[in-house]
């Protein structure tokens, strides 16, 4: 089984036994709250927590790149 699998079971199984438990309980109850999962927490888009660089940052690194590249062609 995948992880995307393997989570897609899980989200299922919170969500069905939200609907079950619903009617009995007093107050609306979403599945994550009933059964919150690790994948809750992460945020969707992971390139917001890396470092913005300015364009002179990123010429400096793809140079120091470049030139590492062309040292391990050349041997």
């Amino acid at each position: 089984m995948t992880e995307g699998q393997n989570r897609d079971a899980w989200e299922r199984a919170r969500t069905v036994a939200a609907i079950a438990i619903q009617p009995h309980v007093k107050k609306k109850i979403t599945p994550k709250q009933l059964l919150p999962l690790p994948w809750d927490k992460k945020k969707p888009n992971h390139r917001s927590e890396a470092p913005q660089l300015t364009a002179e940052e990123k010429r400096k690194r793809f140079e120091k790149v470049a030139h590492r590249l062309g040292d391990e062609i050349n041997l």
